[in-house]
């Protein structure tokens, strides 16, 4: 092909994808995605449905990229747009926006630590989401954050990135430490190998699980209690010789030395999988090399977890199943598309370009209408964070942060008032130990102020909603249908209840006081909860239910109530559809 044929077939291309409304930069993976779907399809006998309508994909893509549906203003502009492009334009947008980082943050921080607020949440999980939320929007490479999350030394008010080891335990056991590095960055659940070889898995030996956890013996957690606010100091203490541990084991009389004792033997050689044992004893070194091995190009595992583990975000299940498992007996529904989509991750670790590729493609933007032989988009159940998100957009200015005002405080705020009061009474001469570190909360302090109220808010009740469960080994839920009691919370919960009424800065006063027709209004309570105007059933349906109660000597702002309440309890306002 001749430079001026390959030029022309470039310039078309780019043409194409301009009038299809995709960007041209993410035509070849985008086509990728499309092209292995059309064959899944043709092999199953189903049709692709129709493209998702502009009310459809806009609703969907707010919640899978920045994690809250669309203000009823954001949503006007969308619909009554007519500019080609207008969708990759929105992806971009959204892509570009700070909440995309915070809702991915979100994530990552329940995969890693869980929402709870015994395990994960509250200051070390805010770190932490704070942390992860600046390299996502800085687009920093993954490859690199995985690395300083495994490697992270140093105080926690220093390098957050340290909370994500402390968080796994107080201290942080070397075998949870392993297994749970490779279950969040590589979905390998190498634990299953730590007291026997993998029962299904024969790639994976017991003397594996040795030689990967052996990376993380040295690790050590330094916690003075004494002060406040704790300040988490992670380091690595030097390996005693094998002879000082086995001695010290044989003479103890201390059944907790005992056991760490048998800890340091059993990992204490640090070996990576299909390697030599590693010679050097400078243990600082230790998990930097696990590091390097664990996103190296040679390991492609990790990239195509990760890959797995970021389609799952967007399409609520993985191309290979389960998300978190990657084992011989994994099944991949489009392993040609998993291997591609790898093969570019792994060059940079680019998270936003992975985004912009997905989103544009067909198989992301399909409609929900599902029939027997079709291939639709699935309807999936917000996670707590974006139903959260759905209800704030529903206020106006900050009407739930003053209602829930010390969830929506940083406890570092509070602690500050109790040092001013503490700093005013300390007499000058005084030699009583200062029990507050004004350091450490300066610092806390300064991270933290990349958390706005909002935020915290939402993670402080979903993380108290998470906790709702009947789950019988008490592990997060993930929505809001898992049990009654998160049911009727939902339903009836004081969230719930602060956005009714039509009170001043309540949603239906604004909007009461903005339109004076009946259509109107209906119009913008649908645009507003569910981010699309009513059929026209629907409008006459709302403003019949309205009207007749107005008839029935009930007031009208009750009636208005009413129908709000009826949309925010339906299963649209609760999925991404």
């Amino acid at each position: 092909m001749t430079k001026a044929v390959a030029i022309m077939l470039s310039a078309l291309t780019a043409l194409c994808c301009v009038l299809a409304g995709v960007d041209a930069q993410s035509a070849p993976i985008a086509t990728v995605i499309d092209a292995e779907f059309e064959k899944a399809w043709q092999r199953d006998g189903l049709t692709p449905a129709n493209a998702a309508n502009d009310a459809e994909f806009l609703r969907r893509v707010y919640l899978d990229v920045v994690g809250v549906p669309p203000t009823r203003e954001e949503a006007i502009k969308f619909l009554d747009g007519d500019l080609p492009g207008k969708r990759a334009e929105l992806i971009d947008a959204l892509i570009a926006d700070p909440r995309f980082g915070k809702h991915l943050s979100d994530l990552w921080t329940a995969i890693l630590a869980g929402r709870a607020m015994e395990r994960g949440g509250g200051p070390a999980g805010d770190l932490m989401a704070v942390w992860l939320a600046q390299r996502f929007n800085e687009n920093k490479r993954f490859d690199e954050t995985v690395t300083q999350l495994v490697t992270a030394t140093g105080k926690a008010s220093v390098n957050p990135a340290v909370t994500y080891i402390t968080m796994i335990g107080q201290p942080p056991r070397t075998a949870d430490v392993a297994g749970l590095v490779m279950k969040h960055f590589a979905g390998v659940q190498i634990q299953c190998a730590q007291c026997h070889d993998h029962p299904y898995d024969s790639a994976w030996k017991q003397a594996d699980f040795a030689g990967v956890a052996s990376f993380f013996a040295p690790v050590e957690l330094k916690i003075d209690f004494t002060r406040q606010p704790y300040d988490p100091d992670l380091v690595e203490r030097e390996m005693p010789s094998r002879r000082d541990i086995e001695n010290f084991k044989r003479t103890t009389k201390d059944a907790e030395g005992r056991t760490r004792a048998e800890e340091l033997l059993a990992y204490y050689t640090p070996k990576l999988p299909g390697d030599v044992a590693v010679k050097t004893r400078d243990v600082k070194s230790w998990r930097p090399m696990f590091a390097r091995w664990l996103v190296a190009p040679e390991n492609p595992a990790t990239a195509r977890y990760l890959v797995n583990r970021f389609w799952s975000f967007l399409f609520g299940s993985g191309l290979a199943l389960p998300v978190d498992d990657f084992n011989s007996l994994t099944k991949t529904t489009h392993p040609e598309l998993l291997n591609a989509l790898a093969r570019e991750f792994a060059g940079d670790f680019d998270v936003k370009r992975l985004y912009r590729r997905i989103l544009n493609s067909r198989v992301y933007q399909l409609s929900g209408e599902r029939s027997e032989k079709t291939a639709s988009a699935g309807v999936r159940q917000l996670a707590p964070e974006q139903f959260f998100g759905a209800l704030f957009t529903l206020t106006e200015g900050d009407a739930l942060e003053r209602s829930f005002g010390r969830l929506a405080v940083s406890p570092f705020v509070r602690l500050r008032q109790v040092v001013d009061i503490a700093d005013k009474q300390r007499k000058p001469d005084s030699k009583e130990p200062y029990p507050y570190d004004r350091d450490a909360l300066a610092r806390y302090e300064k991270i933290l102020e990349g958390m706005d109220s909002a935020w915290r808010l939402r993670r402080a009740l979903s993380a108290a909603y998470s906790r709702l469960s009947s789950d019988d080994e008490m592990a997060d839920s993930d929505g809001f249908t898992l049990t009654i009691d998160q049911a009727l919370a939902v339903l009836n919960g004081e969230v719930t209840r602060r956005l009714g009424g039509t009170l001043g800065g309540t949603l239906l006063r604004g909007i009461i006081d903005k339109h004076a027709t009946m259509k109107d209004r209906v119009e913008a309570l649908y645009l507003s909860v569910l981010s699309r105007r009513p059929t026209d059933a629907e409008a006459k349906r709302g403003a019949d239910f309205v009207a007749g109660e107005v008839v029935a000597r009930r007031k009208e702002p009750d009636a208005w109530e009413d129908l709000f309440f009826a949309l925010i309890s339906t299963t649209e306002f609760a999925t991404n559809h």
